[in-house]
């Protein structure tokens, strides 16, 4: 069985399956590819950028999330020192700690999708607000170190993966939804450029983040754990 796709214009695409005889799997497999290949159209720079400006929301949700997340795993909780805390040593252990229950939280959430999905492009908005709102808290308990037990920080650690691994998974389950073809390649490919640029901000963000915070936490009589 030989397939023959035919494109017409330049966002409407068919394609027609030709019987003309025999054929190999071969044959089959690249007339399928064929297929698949004709429903792709080349986005033009004033579509991309119509479609970049409908996926913005999206980037936003993702961006604040994984930025404010990363700034939290990168800049702070290793200022989250509990010395009288027996079973894990003040430092690395508890550092490690932290970030285990962060990966549980974003593992167990990577599977939200299948529970609910956020259809609202402003509901998308709530985890990004949420989790500047953690950050914003984990710094003043950095500071004030006024959390008495370190399974708050845990449940909070835990909390910000949940958050980081919803919006994830939600971002790009809607935007599956709503675009198609060349759009939806595209939409994805800036969203994960969104993505990354959150995580680099966060990092360059993180280093004096942490240098500040720890100073602060130190002129206030509290312990600095080292090798954190």
């Amino acid at each position: 069985v030989h397939f023959r796709a035919t494109v017409r214009g330049d966002s409407n695409t068919s394609a027609r399956a030709v019987r003309t005889g025999g054929g190999s799997g071969d044959d089959a497999a690249a007339a399928s590819d064929a297929v698949a290949a004709a429903g792709t159209t080349k986005l033009t720079w004033s579509r991309k950028l119509l479609v970049l400006l409908r996926v913005t929301p999206y980037m936003l949700a993702l961006w604040t999330v994984y930025c404010c997340e990363y700034l939290i795993n990168q800049g702070m909780t290793n200022l989250l020192n509990f010395p009288h805390y027996a079973p894990l040593k003040c430092g690395n252990e508890q550092y490690q700690v932290y970030q285990i229950l962060y990966q549980v939280g974003v593992f167990i959430s990577r599977s939200s999708v299948n529970l609910y999905s956020i259809r609202s492009v402003w509901l998308l908005q709530v985890p990004g607000v949420l989790q500047a709102a953690n950050a914003a808290f984990v710094a003043c308990v950095v500071v004030f170190n006024f959390v008495p037990s370190i399974y708050i920080v845990f449940a909070i650690i835990v909390w910000e993966g949940l958050l980081g691994g919803t919006i994830y998974v939600q971002v790009y389950y809607a935007m599956s939804r709503r675009f198609a073809g060349a759009e939806k390649e595209f939409a994805m490919g800036v969203t994960g450029s969104s993505y990354g640029l959150s995580i680099l901000a966060a990092g360059l963000l993180g280093a004096p983040l942490n240098v500040w915070l720890g100073s602060l936490r130190a002129a206030r009589g509290h312990v600095v754990c080292k090798g954190g």
